[in-house]
Formats: C-alpha cells, sequence, structure tokens
C-alpha cells in the first residue's frame, strides 16, 4: 500500500516513470518484498526522490484518500490489480506481461 501511495508522490515530483519502473522491476524481475520501508527507500533514491519527503507524505491522510478514490475507480471500471492500464478509456490491460499490447494499441490510437 505505502508503495502505491508512492506513485502520487512520484507523479507530483515528475518522477512517476523512474519510480514506476524501480517498482516493477524490484518485485518482478528481483524478488524483493515492496512492502518493506528498506527496499522501499532503495526504490525512491533509484527514482531521484527525497526520501524525508516521500515517507513523510505517504503517511498523510489526503495520499490514503487518493489511493482509496483510485481504487474505488479502478473496481468501477471493472479493473482488479495493477499493473491495470487503460487505452482511449475502455480499453482495459492488465498485468505487465501485457505491456507489448498496450504499446500496439497505444500505437493505433497515433
Amino acid at each position: 500500500v505505502k508503495i502505491m501511495r508512492g506513485c502520487f508522490v512520484a507523479q507530483e515530483a515528475g518522477k512517476l516513470i523512474p519510480y514506476a519502473k524501480q517498482c516493477f522491476e524490484s518485485y518482478w524481475r528481483d524478488g524483493k518484498d515492496v512492502s518493506q520501508d528498506d527496499v522501499i527507500n532503495d526504490i525512491v533514491t533509484s527514482a531521484g526522490l527525497d526520501t524525508s519527503d516521500f515517507f513523510n507524505k505517504i503517511n498523510q491522510q489526503a495520499y490514503k484518500d487518493r489511493l482509496r478514490a483510485n481504487t474505488e475507480e479502478l473496481i468501477a471500471r471493472g479493473g482488479y490489480g495493477s499493473p491495470t492500464l487503460f487505452v482511449d478509456e475502455t480499453d482495459m490491460y492488465f498485468g505487465n506481461d501485457r505491456l507489448l499490447l498496450v504499446e500496439h494499441r497505444l500505437r493505433q490510437t497515433q
């Protein structure tokens, strides 16, 4: 949950892509437990974020509320996990193994 609230912090800092890449690589490639603060600290540092600011913000109620609202929206749209991506508001893709399909679909929309 902390790692997911961190997406909002990374997005605000303009570092969402490096942060997400580090999160997914840590979990999927390296098999790390991304719920652990030491792992999160490494991810945050690698993404170029300030660790003190990051941990302060992810513990604030506003960030918890944003994640809850985001999760409720995902469920309302038929989603059920991470990563779930939408293209053109209706085409839903779930799982890191679907990223090539997302890329293909995005090229079709250009």
